[in-house]
């Protein structure tokens, strides 16, 4: 069981599970096993995961920092000396100096100044192919037996109703189920709170910041579904890819269903 640091976490030397490869686990066995085991497909970059990891650079570490990891180009190349995934062009770095200039000046962010940023959290437990669980909270603070997580967020709305959902779509809540379990097994927190402050991305550059709380009930939930995916992954042995038969037919719009 490797002990993990920034330079080998995000590789294939990383046998912990982390709320994104339980993501890649819930969207498909085979294609876990394949990304995650087997390492036969490579980990994609997206221009979001982009954008969020610069803000991310910026926001917890510092402006000189974000500017010797990333740089401005013309064009984006997978082929230049930088790594794609520290190239910006002007419009996504425009975006995010005006995203970064706007939170940082906000006392939301000032008043996190006294939590650690970017503490890996790793938890040694046998679950099959992987050696424990892990995750990597932006911000953290432990106080006795109380634990306070926040993380920074890009979203196109900071609507709370509409930015809910966005949590329910990107595993938000449970990645911050996630966060608690480590907490709980590392530092023996008992009380949990977890927040988010989130940059609203304008493309007029207007970028709002909102904090949110979230609901330490729906994340209790959460855990409760990560112990059972723990399981299910420990004792899966074929991850065979899903192929649908009728006996799994699921019936949808009754009436008495929330529309």
């Amino acid at each position: 069981m490797g002990h993990l640091n920034h330079e080998n976490y995000f590789t294939k030397e990383n046998k912990h599970l982390s709320n994104s490869k339980i993501s890649d686990w819930l969207k498909s066995k085979h294609y876990f096993y394949k990304k995650h085991i087997s390492c036969e497909t490579s980990q994609s970059v997206t221009d979001a995961m982009v954008l969020g990891s610069a803000v991310d650079t910026w926001l917890t570490e510092s402006r000189e920092e974000f500017e010797k990891q990333y740089i401005q180009v013309t064009k984006r190349s997978r082929n230049g000396d930088t790594p794609w995934r520290y190239q910006l062009n002007k419009t996504m770095y425009d975006a995010v100096e005006n995203m970064c200039t706007s939170a940082e000046d906000s006392p939301a962010l000032k008043a996190l100044s006294d939590y650690e940023t970017q503490k890996i959290l790793q938890s040694d437990i046998q679950l099959g192919h992987f050696d424990g669980i892990a995750g990597i909270p932006d911000l953290i603070k432990i106080d006795g037996d109380t634990c306070e997580i926040v993380d920074l967020k890009t979203a196109k709305t900071i609507d709370p109703t509409k930015y809910h959902w966005h949590c329910i779509d990107f595993g938000y809540y449970r990645q911050q189920a996630m966060y608690q379990i480590l907490a709980e097994n590392i530092y023996k927190c008992k009380n949990f709170r977890s927040r988010h402050v989130v940059i609203e991305k304008d493309p007029d550059g207007i970028n709002h910041v909102q904090t949110f709380i979230l609901n330490q009930g729906r994340i209790n939930k959460d855990k409760d579904f990560l112990f059972q995916v723990f399981e299910s992954i420990k004792n899966e042995k074929d991850f065979l890819p899903h192929k649908a038969s009728w006996d799994d037919a699921i019936e949808i719009g009754g009436m008495e269903e929330d529309i």
